[in-house]
């Protein structure tokens, strides 16, 4: 790579750690060039050039446990990075990709602040990208942004439930029982209503020990009313 590209796109998007869906995923590496310098071309590199008024870019630094080593690449921006993967995600699939960038999250291997970017970071970035390609899905998306969901899966089960007319929910609310003890963490709360959806992934299902949990707090949850 020259000095002065980046990763970027769905490469990015992976090195941050952020969920991306498989229609999405693919084998070649995105690499970056700012304008003017032209977009780099290679086999199994799928190049890009970008303006350089928008182009950001930050220095990932990665572990590498079994070499206990550290790693340092250029990457572009995650406000960037959502704006770069506007065109090519549906508008469900930003907004799970803005919840994963604005949410303070365990990021396997980086050593810098978890969380990625704010609210604010990704509408100064989308505003900055007026009129170019997926610009429509990015201020669709972008106003249906929180932070709180754990994964792709709890960001669009919030969004089904906006769609089916339930109000807000409030994200990983610790819950608590009648007598004040902690009972967990809900995934999407209404406390004013007394209830808890939670979304179990199919690890829940395949491990017995997560199965048995999963029941008992299911129990804890309507025990507490």
């Amino acid at each position: 790579m020259n000095p002065a590209h980046c990763f970027s796109h769905q490469t990015a998007a992976e090195l941050y750690g952020l969920p991306l869906p498989a229609y999405v995923t693919t084998d070649d590496l995105h690499v970056a060039a700012p304008a003017p310098l032209r977009a780099p071309e290679s086999v199994g590199v799928s190049g890009h050039r970008i303006s350089s008024s928008t182009w950001q870019t930050r220095d990932l630094v990665l572990r590498d446990e079994p070499l206990a080593e550290l790693l340092s690449f250029s990457v572009a921006a995650p406000a960037l990075v959502w704006v770069q993967l506007a065109s090519v995600l549906d508008v469900e699939d930003l907004v799970a990709l803005g919840d994963a960038i604005v949410t303070p999250l365990p990021r396997a291997g980086l050593l810098d602040d978890p969380v990625l970017a704010s609210v604010a970071d990704l509408l100064a970035t989308a505003d900055a990208h007026r009129g170019r390609r997926g610009a429509e899905a990015m201020w669709r998306a972008v106003r249906g942004i929180r932070p709180g969901p754990r994964s792709r899966p709890e960001s669009l089960l919030r969004l089904m439930v906006l769609r089916a007319g339930l109000p807000e929910p409030q994200l990983n609310l610790d819950v608590y029982g009648s007598s004040g003890e902690w009972i967990a963490e809900g995934d999407l709360c209404w406390p004013e209503y007394r209830v808890v959806v939670e979304y179990e992934g199919d690890y829940h299902r395949r491990e017995v020990s997560k199965l048995r949990s999963d029941v008992t707090r299911g129990e804890r949850y309507a025990d507490a009313g």
